[in-house]
């Protein structure tokens, strides 16, 4: 009832749809929710809960979603997209003035997630969604 109390009020403040993420019935799992105005029900999609908790995950999540919708995909199916995504790589971009040389600390980084690399000044890769 909470969830769905919410999403109203949202709804109720002007937006057409509302996405939810973190939304969880059951200590095992993590999802999100969404709702359009005029929907009866709300759509839900879980997944697996993952132990561990990174800092950067909604800049993720908020990435996948947004290419997936200019990728022509509905709201849900975008939302679903987003939960799905694991990171295959990850670059940090924001370094501390006091580290000038990020490279020499890439080795304690990658104990943490092994696929770390420093970013650089116009680094780029082109991401693509595997059709289903």
């Amino acid at each position: 009832a909470y969830i769905r109390e919410m999403m109203e009020k949202l709804l109720a403040l002007g937006a057409g749809t509302v996405v939810l993420t973190g939304v969880s019935y059951a200590a095992d799992q993590l999802g999100v929710a969404v709702l359009a105005r005029g929907d009866a029900e709300i759509s839900y999609y879980f997944h697996e809960r993952l132990e561990q908790s990174s800092h950067g995950t909604g800049d993720i999540y908020a990435s996948a979603f947004t290419g997936a919708l200019m990728n022509d995909k509905d709201v849900f199916e975008a939302a679903k997209i987003a939960a799905q995504e694991e990171v295959a790589e990850l670059w940090l971009t924001h370094y501390s003035p006091s580290l000038p040389r990020p490279e020499f600390y890439m080795e304690e980084v990658q104990k943490i997630f092994g696929n770390t690399f420093p970013g650089k000044d116009g680094k780029s890769v082109e991401l693509g969604f595997e059709e289903e």
